[in-house]
């Protein structure tokens, strides 16, 4: 009797120790079930990637090659439009200045000038028959007559004035026009003239000539970004293309402000990639060097910078709508689970960019956690998993 007593007090002892161990059990399975259920809500959503701004100073660089031509050339042609009489030059000769390059059939204009002297020459013969006229009506009592002889005096010396105006204009012309002569030391770059042609062959100048002091130069087609940085006077190292490619030294002579209007890049013109191409400058570039002899392709590669300190990301981190330039940062939150990361639109201030990264002005702090890739499009406060 007493130990049946014992047992029947021991059993709501057990029972009790049996409904918490079975609660124990159910408010982990209820925890874990709810770790599981967050881990597969989590997983769903946008994955993403994160940086933070980098301080430094955003790069621009361009790399591009044109073919070397003259600094200086002339186009030298006979403006008469005489025959050639003789060709002293061709392609490629050094000449210096002063030395005749062609030589021009003159014997028309010769046989004008001698016809012009000829009509002086009678002028002047008139001439003291005309004074004597004038006296002999000056001391006679006829006012007329001394008025003809006057004017008739008056109009053959205004005839022989402008005569001799006439005879020194047609020589002037004749020795100008005679023959082309070097006007400054050079080399011969191209020559059209043909011997018993009055027209140059293929339509061009007779000869065309480069000076031998002023060197060469490339114009390049250049990013603006690239080109801003740029100032004329600036050295430059430059590369002569071949089989042994060797480095000259350059200046920059000229930046022009706009590209010109066709847009199109200049002869030998190959400007490659680097930096914006919303708009262009083209740059001029003189090369001193003596091997040079034009025709030969220059490469140029310039990686420059402003040398101020900014605030940079990717470019795949900025991001551009009607309402402007914007970045995701990432907000956290604490839960009882841990840790929340939601998206957040933060409008920002674009300074530049080049190919790989975009400078900011304001709208961000160095220590901004910032989104730089996501799986899917994000929206203002959507939560994302990093």
């Amino acid at each position: 009797m007493h130990a049946r007593t014992e047992f029947e007090e021991s059993r709501p002892a057990g029972s009790k120790r049996k409904l918490r161990w079975i609660a124990g059990l159910f408010v982990a399975f209820l925890a874990a079930f709810t770790l599981y259920s967050n881990t597969l809500f989590s997983l769903t959503l946008p994955k993403a990637t994160t940086t933070v701004p980098q301080s430094g100073s955003l790069e621009h660089s361009f790399q591009g090659s044109a073919i070397a031509e003259p600094a200086a050339t002339v186009d030298l042609t006979n403006p008469a439009g005489w025959k050639v009489a003789k060709v002293n030059v061709k392609t490629g000769d050094k000449v210096h200045k002063g030395q005749i390059l062609v030589e021009y059939d003159g014997s028309e204009a010769e046989q004008q000038v001698k016809d012009e002297e000829a009509a002086l020459q009678k002028l002047n013969l008139a001439l003291p028959q005309l004074q004597a006229a004038y006296i002999e009506a000056a001391h006679g009592d006829d006012s007329a007559a001394l008025q003809d002889a006057r004017t008739a005096l008056e109009s053959a010396k205004i005839d022989i004035q402008t005569q001799k105006e006439h005879l020194q204009a047609l020589q002037k012309q004749l020795s100008a026009n005679g023959e082309i002569a070097a006007p400054f030391d050079g080399t011969v770059l191209e020559v059209h003239a043909v011997e018993d042609l009055a027209v140059a062959a293929g339509g061009g100048p007779d000869i065309r000539l480069a000076g031998a002091q002023q060197g060469f130069r490339i114009a390049l087609t250049v990013p603006e970004d690239v080109a801003s940085l740029l100032n004329v006077g600036d050295p430059v190292d430059a590369v002569v293309s071949g089989k042994q490619p060797r480095t000259i030294q350059g200046t920059v002579a000229a930046i022009e402000d706009d590209a010109p209007a066709e847009g199109g890049p200049s002869a030998g013109d190959d400007s490659g990639a680097g930096g914006s191409t919303a708009a262009a400058n083209r740059v001029t570039v003189t090369l001193q060097d003596p091997k040079l002899k034009g025709g030969e392709r220059i490469q140029l590669q310039w990686s420059l910078s402003s040398g101020q300190d900014a605030m940079l990301l990717p470019n795949e981190a900025v991001h551009r709508d009607d309402a402007g330039a914007y970045v995701w940062t990432v907000q956290t939150r604490s839960g009882p689970l841990g840790n929340a990361f939601y998206a957040a639109r933060t409008s920002v201030t674009v300074v530049d960019s080049n190919e790989y990264q975009t400078e900011i002005g304001d709208g961000l702090f160095e220590q901004d956690e910032v989104v730089s890739w996501s799986s899917e499009p994000l929206l203002d406060g959507s939560r994302i998993r990093l």
